[in-house]
């Protein structure tokens, strides 16, 4: 089709390019291209546009004539593209919208206020498929004082919403603004005056916001926005979670006060869902990254929980999300359920396509599944919807790494340092590029970093005693290598840690019996030990390849 030549002019790929004819067949009838310009940054969303309306999967949606397609494409920037209604565009690309929500009071006591009004407006917004909503992390980590242009930039929206909180006795006023992104001409404004414990009163900004945009809410959409009974459980639960974003969202992360908090929201109301599902993603992140719990104990429990969830509220598409993303997850890293995982992560994102943490967990899938340039796509995906996320950014370079693409992955790395200098993935991910490219002593240097702001967890040490090791520094590996099996004594180490330490030191049985204990506990992150370069040298021994049949990746 005109579409399909088009998309490869423009990127120099085609829109779906899978070897494998079922997969290809199935990409072409269910899934969405990315957009152009995700491949090639020279093309403008208006470009973006007239392409993927060619690809569209509905041909009452597609150009209807190749005059139309003409037109359009002789004039991008006129006046036509500029003018575009909200409906409008939705049937190209969905609107996206960045929010910065702020404290009226100037009392920092209030933050603890203002901010989680503004995690709820985002899931509200997040309730339409014709916008794209920056996630939470992007939108508090923005500067304050940055002006509306520079903030869209920053956020890649098209639209701000900006507001303020102030409590005021028993109410609390809302001002709320909606800007347009690239001129910072405002476009609306209204002040919201309700009790502060108003269920309904984030629901209706949702809405207003919604009409003046020119978005037009589906029967289903306008379900989701309708609210709970106004009970004082309720009330004090969903305070109580939105709490827990707040802390979850802090740098660095609050994660013990934001548990607390989400047991205290169960405890309130057991039939609330959102404290159910944050509750499993949040086990399912600690026990993947801090991992201090053995994977047999966590991903069972993450599982409990979202379905928990799921079966509390079939209405929040937000919190069903989440949920079949923590479900899609389970799968993937401990179940090794590609087809199943795949599933998951599809309704997850088709639940809400606004979920970052959608997009970056199905590039984990996609990356054991060896379809490697998707995967980097779809991390890509992840760190648009949510670009002041380090651990997003950061895991973008993770994906350039086993995409080879070292200097890119030394780049993006970086920016996440730069985007946040506490968090320890950033410089875990540096050090891995760094690796790669020769360049030891900086790789030592940052996982050092990694070490220190991680107060040593097992990958970051892992990562440094492969890294002395490669260097020629032998004895420091084996003085790591004794730490870690000292703690193994008292809490839980991966195996697959292990494995990489021994990796390092070119102890390649004691590699592979460290590898079977990893495949027998089901470590995380043995789904991608294909592509691990530190097992490189390795892949050639038939016990490699026998493990890869085994946990089911291709060979």
């Amino acid at each position: 089709s005109a579409g399909a030549v088009l998309y490869e002019l423009a990127t120099g790929r085609r829109p779906f390019d899978d070897p494998v004819p079922g997969r290809l067949i199935h990409a072409i009838l269910i899934e969405e291209p990315p957009p152009p310009s995700a491949i090639n940054p020279a093309i403008s969303p208006a470009v973006d546009c007239i392409i993927l309306k060619a690809l569209d999967k509905d041909p009452k949606r597609r150009y209807q004539s190749a005059d139309a397609l003409l037109a359009d494409l002789r004039e991008p920037f006129g006046p036509s593209r500029v003018r575009m209604s909200a409906p409008r565009r939705a049937a190209f690309l969905p609107l996206k919208i960045g929010v910065r929500f702020g404290n009226a009071s100037g009392n920092p006591e209030d933050e603890v206020f203002a901010n989680p009004i503004g995690s709820d407006l985002i899931f509200e917004l997040m309730k339409s498929a014709s916008v794209r909503v920056t996630n939470g992390a992007s939108s508090w980590h923005v500067k304050r004082e940055a002006p509306i242009p520079d903030l869209a930039r920053e956020l890649h929206v098209d639209k701000v919403v900006e507001g303020s909180a102030q409590r005021n006795g028993t109410r609390v006023l809302l001002n709320v603004r909606l800007y347009d992104g690239e001129s910072g001409q405002q476009l609306w404004s209204q002040v919201f005056d309700r009790a502060a414990d108003d269920l309904s009163l984030v629901p209706s900004v949702a809405i207003a916001i919604f009409d003046q945009l020119g978005v037009r809410l589906t029967d289903t959409e306008r379900q989701r926005l309708m609210t709970a009974p106004q009970e004082a459980r309720r009330v004090k639960a969903r305070e109580a979670c939105l709490q827990a974003v707040y802390a979850w969202q802090m740098r660095p992360p609050q994660l013990a006060k934001a548990k607390e908090l989400l047991d205290k929201a169960i405890a309130t109301d057991p039939t609330y869902a959102r404290p159910y599902v944050l509750l499993a993603q949040y086990h399912a992140m600690l026990g993947m990254f801090t991992q201090t719990i053995p994977p047999m104990q966590f991903y069972p429990k993450a599982k409990e929980l979202a379905f928990q969830g799921i079966r509390l509220d079939q209405n929040d598409n937000v919190a069903l999300s989440a949920a079949h993303g923590v479900l899609a997850m389970t799968k993937l890293h401990h179940e090794w359920d590609w087809q199943g995982s795949e599933e998951e992560f599809k309704k997850a994102t088709e639940l809400n396509p606004s979920s970052a943490s959608g997009h970056h967990w199905y590039s984990h899938l996609l990356l054991a599944l060896d379809r490697v340039d998707e995967s980097l796509i779809e991390s890509e995906k992840a760190a648009e919807v949510d670009p002041l996320n380090v651990t997003w950014a950061s895991c973008v370079g993770w994906h350039c790494l086993y995409a080879r693409q070292y200097d890119r992955a030394v780049a993006r790395s970086l920016e996440a340092v730069d985007m946040d200098p506490s968090a320890f993935s950033a410089y875990y991910y540096l050090g891995r590029a760094y690796q790669q490219k020769g360049r030891l002593p900086e790789a030592i240097s940052s996982f050092q970093q990694a070490v220190e702001l991680s107060n040593g967890v097992p990958p970051a040490m892992s990562g440094l005693s492969y890294a002395c090791a490669a260097a020629g520094r032998k004895r420091e590996a084996k003085e790591i290598l004794a730490k870690l099996s000292q703690r193994s004594v008292e809490r839980y180490i991966p195996a697959y840690d292990f494995a990489v330490v021994y990796a390092g030191l070119g102890d390649k049985e004691n590699v592979f019996d460290w590898l079977e204990k990893a495949y027998l506990e089901r470590s995380s992150w043995l789904v991608h030990v294909k592509w691990d370069e530190r097992f490189e040298r390795y892949r050639s021994d038939p016990r490699f390849t026998h493990l890869l049949k085994r946990i089911g990746v291709p060979v």
